[in-house]
């Protein structure tokens, strides 16, 4: 019985890590990434509508922040499912 709690234990130090570290991830996509995409959207179409840009940059530029945003997206389920798991751990 005492190797089922200590692999519990070990399972939890393990997943609290892995909030911390997805917690510094989430905060660069809101921080920096997000932002960042925004900005590259905005400026690609003012781009595209003064003639800078032709449709496929734009449409270049549009994926590259949707993929931030996916990326993000994901980071954030990938988070929620650990917490989950944390949860499940600590109310046995």
């Amino acid at each position: 019985m005492d190797a089922f709690y200590f692999g519990l234990f070990q399972r939890g130090s393990t997943l609290l890590s892995d909030l911390r570290r997805l917690q510094i991830q989430i905060d660069f996509y809101r921080n920096t990434a997000i932002p960042q995409a925004n900005l590259l959207i905005t400026t690609s179409q003012r781009a595209f509508e003064a003639g800078e840009l032709d449709y496929y940059q734009l449409s270049q530029s549009i994926n590259n922040a949707v993929d931030v945003r996916k990326q993000y997206i994901e980071l954030l389920n990938q988070y929620n499912q650990t917490a989950i798991e944390l949860e499940l751990i600590a109310g046995l």
